[in-house]
């Protein structure tokens, strides 16, 4: 079944399992999930944004808000295509 998948979809999934290793409190694991090589490829496609803004999330939980930033900043300036881009991120943190 997993090879059936799309790219948008493996991705997805990809981010629920970092989701699910982070409501654990394994953040590194977390992270480590979703270093994978879309992170940081240059592609067309609203996930790649989701995913870069999964990882600013994470990170930031991580108490690496300064890495969590440049990947907010990513997004923002890809358009978001289809996303925020960014802004709700930006937004939540301002709490």
């Amino acid at each position: 079944e997993a090879a059936k998948l799309t790219n948008a979809e493996t991705i997805e999934l990809m981010m629920v399992v970092a989701g699910a290793y982070a409501d654990l409190g394994d953040l590194d694991t977390a992270i480590a999930t979703l270093e994978i090589p879309a992170l940081r490829s240059k592609v067309d496609g609203k996930w790649q944004f989701r995913l870069w803004l999964a990882y600013a999330d994470l990170l930031e939980a991580a108490g690496r808000a300064d890495e969590a930033k440049k990947w907010v900043t990513l997004a923002a300036e890809g358009g978001g295509r289809g996303t925020d881009g960014g802004r709700d991120w930006r937004v939540r943190r301002r709490g």
